[in-house]
């Protein structure tokens, strides 16, 4: 195709691109025939250049007759989502994209509902995605979606016995995001930098088999973030216990309103809401006793959600106000083992209040010299890695010692879990690997009455009629 009749097109990318290019994410360019002159005159110079009859530029069909000799006839038809010439992309991951695309290569699309805006782009990927297959000229892939996953087998590093076998729930375990944030830039974002095949194929039976796993959807990208949740859903039905956190920016974070105005529309989609990390600055106005917040306990009663909270200091008396008052929510506290009132999370509360459970989770691998989560703190798989090895035994031996008389005290409500996310290689199947080896030798050590309760029997008793 001649480029004449797209040089207007291609200067207006130009700048959108010069304006674009401060931005991130995972961006395409849709053809705007509309934005520069009418379509019909647009078409009148494609036509008059190369012979062609093209319609509905930008979004629409368009069709090529086979009859013509033209070059273009080899050139797939991508519905017109790329521009003539990749480069003006800002975005070096959609330049590649758009590249292999061209070249027809596979592409791995992101979810389609993240094209909302440019439909071109929204209904190529929809084509290619449900039917399973990218065209290439003659020749047709298979790309597979939904594709079982195929973990292999543990293999032990380590001879730590006893050594539990059985089952395991991830009670922790929080999803990629789904926009890159500016003040947490190595939290990779899904369907960017990984892939909810990826994710969804961390979790098989015989080793961890699922998780409860903590999504922040937040409210400009909530119609996209839902869609994405869904599909995991579809894909991998079981796998993903969906939990909501559904965080508005700015004011205050929690909203009520939009939280049941989700879950009506979402009937069983979500098992619990959380994570409540109330340390984060946006949750800095939210206290566990606000009226937001006890009208958030209502709806997770109505609507069967447990509710995942990380308190911080000086909330023990709102806390334990909500427990007495929603003694039919189920609660799940997490990381409130460092609080001057610990003692009332780990033993009072659960003691006193049948609905109320603990994760002992990323604690439990180790910290840094600044006393941070040693998987939160480590630079790097490999320094995670090497720095886990080398204090292996002596972090278990210390886990032990705190831990152990705490489960197996209230063997009913302790939960296992990893809390891991913070970063792209937390997904690592590497880095699964060992932290299931540790788990398994650490729950190898409570009490057989205690082991499978705090492995995986504790959480499926929370999911049960949810």
């Amino acid at each position: 195709m001649s480029q004449k009749g797209f040089a207007p097109i291609i200067l207006i990318i130009i700048v959108v691109a010069i304006l674009a290019v401060g931005g991130g994410g995972f961006w395409y360019y849709q053809q705007p025939a509309n934005q520069n002159k009418p379509a019909q005159q647009t078409q009148e110079n494609l036509n008059s250049s190369s012979g062609q009859d093209i319609s509905g530029l930008g979004g629409e069909d368009i069709s090529i007759p086979t009859g013509q000799p033209n070059h273009q006839d080899s050139i797939r038809d991508d519905l017109g989502c790329w521009p003539p010439s990749c480069s003006v992309i800002p975005d070096p991951k959609s330049i590649q994209t758009c590249t292999d695309w061209k070249a027809g290569k596979q592409v791995a699309w992101p979810s389609c509902s993240y094209f909302s805006g440019q439909p071109a782009c929204q209904k190529l990927c929809e084509a290619e995605t449900k039917t399973g297959t990218q065209s290439s000229g003659s020749q047709t892939v298979s790309v597979p979606v939904g594709t079982p996953c195929n973990l292999a087998p543990l293999q032990r590093q380590f001879n730590n016995t006893p050594y539990y076998t059985g089952t395991l729930i991830d009670d922790h375990f929080h999803m990629p995001q789904f926009f890159k944030i500016a003040d947490h830039p190595e939290a990779p974002v899904l369907d960017q930098d990984i892939s909810k095949r990826d994710v969804a194929c961390l979790f098989a039976k015989g080793r961890v088999e699922n998780a409860f796993a903590f999504y922040g959807i937040p409210s400009h990208l909530k119609t996209s973030a839902l869609e994405s949740i869904k599909e995991i859903e579809q894909q991998y039905p079981g796998v993903i216990k969906h939990f909501l956190e559904f965080v508005v920016f700015p004011g205050y974070s929690v909203d009520p309103v939009q939280i049941k105005g989700i879950l009506d529309a979402n009937k069983g989609l979500f098992k619990g809401y959380g994570e409540l990390s109330l340390y984060l600055p946006h949750y800095a106005n939210v206290k566990p006793g606000d009226p937001a917040m006890k009208e958030l306990y209502k709806i997770a009663d109505t609507y069967n959600l447990i509710v995942m909270m990380h308190p911080i200091e000086g909330q023990q008396q709102a806390v334990e106000e909500m427990l007495r008052d929603n003694p039919n929510t189920q609660f799940l506290f997490h990381a409130a083992e460092r609080l001057s009132a610990s003692n009332m999370y780990l033993d009072t509360f659960l003691g006193k209040y049948p609905n109320a459970h603990y994760s002992a989770d990323i604690i439990l691998f180790g910290d840094d010299s600044n006393g941070r989560p040693l998987l939160d703190a480590a630079k790097s798989k490999q320094d995670f890695i090497a720095k886990f090895k080398q204090n292996w035994q002596g972090t278990l031996d210390v886990k032990v010692a705190f831990w152990k008389s705490k489960i197996e005290k209230h063997p009913n409500q302790f939960l296992w879990g990893t809390d891991r996310g913070a970063s792209l290689w937390n997904y690592d199947p590497e880095i699964s690997a060992i932290l299931e080896e540790y788990s398994r030798a650490f729950i190898g050590q409570l009490n057989s009455a205690t082991q499978e309760k705090y492995a995986y029997k504790n959480a499926e008793y929370l999911l049960q009629n949810r």
